[in-house]
């Protein structure tokens, strides 16, 4: 302790995974970073790749507060010689990635949209390399996109994810990349068993219906840029009439960011979820006020009575979406479960640890 100082729970809790693995004679592992990267406790091991997803504004008192800073700290995670693949779209943030690649004389491999690279003209000037892996939505129901994938060394047709939203097949596609770089290095894989991984995919809290008449979804969107996505996603995904929206922020986010994207929401109640991090109701009051003056706004002290009134403003052709924190995904999930859905009870039976 004297050497190194007093470790957090974090660090604690990735040593004793990392011994575990090893005692479980673990052959590969995925290990996602918890914040940031170059000072990250999971930046101690050697990866085979390195994978880096989309980067927007998100622990900025801690990253800092410009994408070169926030895509920098994200980029410590490349080792020298290393193999990385990342779906980052804006252009700083590339850059940013692309620096520390050539300082560790390390690879990048690109993924995004077909015929909608942000990055072209700093392809074009030999900034950065052009995409290696390109998607195409192909279409979509109310529970399932399907897509096609454009490798290097093959093209995927009619791929199938039961996930909606386009950042879902941009997350599939850095998947699909990392795993075909995986294959290079002698990990053995085959596409059937890739499209039932897609096929089979189940993500809690990513735009999951938990009731319909009205349809409510649940959504773990926790910044600005993730609201923003999430609304896409709806628009493209429901047919709906009203667009209500519960929120319960954490206080540190981008409060004014995700005021202004929720701005052409029909009606907004505000709660506060049970985390001391929680934003208050007269926070999130005062900043839509500011900076959504025309939106209807309402209230209420706890996620449940949140999700009650919604479905009390709601008509039947209307969208109620939960949305905020993960923690208010887990409430929401819970007062559906309590509220009699007996499929979100069976799927969070003996996994939920209510407090």
């Amino acid at each position: 302790q004297k050497k190194f100082g007093p470790f957090i729970t974090y660090e604690v809790a990735t040593a004793l995974s990392l011994l575990y693995f090893s005692r479980q004679h673990v052959q590969h592992a995925v290990l996602e970073v918890g914040l940031g990267g170059r000072l990250d406790a999971t930046n101690v091991t050697q990866p085979l790749v390195s994978v880096i997803t989309s980067i927007s504004y998100d622990h900025m008192q801690i990253l800092g507060d410009t994408l070169t800073s926030i895509a920098t700290e994200k980029a410590g995670i490349i080792k020298p010689g290393g193999l990385v693949v990342t779906s980052a779209q804006s252009p700083e943030a590339l850059l940013a990635i692309s620096t520390v690649c050539q300082r560790q004389h390390a690879s990048l491999v690109r993924i995004g949209l077909a015929g909608g690279d942000p990055a072209l003209s700093e392809v074009k000037t030999g900034l950065l390399p052009a995409l290696s892996y390109m998607y195409r939505l192909e279409r979509r129901t109310v529970d399932r996109q399907y897509f096609t994938i454009w490798s290097p060394a093959h093209t995927y047709t009619n791929l199938e994810l039961p996930l909606l939203g386009e950042h879902q097949l941009e997350n599939a596609t850095t998947a699909l990349a990392t795993l075909e770089q995986l294959r290079e290095q002698d990990i053995a894989w085959d596409e059937e068993a890739l499209r039932t991984g897609f096929l089979n995919t189940r993500w809690p809290a990513r735009i999951e219906v938990i009731g319909h008449t009205p349809t409510v979804v649940v959504d773990g969107a926790h910044n600005a840029d993730s609201i923003q996505k999430l609304l896409q996603a709806l628009r493209s995904s429901f047919t709906y009439h009203r667009l209500i929206i519960v929120l319960s922020p954490a206080g540190d986010k981008d409060l004014v960011g995700m005021a202004r994207a929720l701005a052409d929401s029909d009606i907004v109640v505000l709660t506060r979820m049970t985390n001391p991090r929680a934003a208050t109701v007269e926070q999130l009051q005062s900043v839509f006020a500011e900076h959504a003056p025309n939106l209807r706004v309402y209230t209420a002290a706890t996620s449940s009575q949140a999700m009650d009134l919604a479905l009390d403003l709601a008509d039947d052709n209307d969208l109620v979406c939960a949305t905020g924190s993960l923690y208010l995904a887990a409430e929401v999930l819970r007062w559906s479960a309590h509220s009699g859905n007996k499929a979100i009870a069976s799927a969070i039976e003996g996994i939920d640890h209510e407090p």
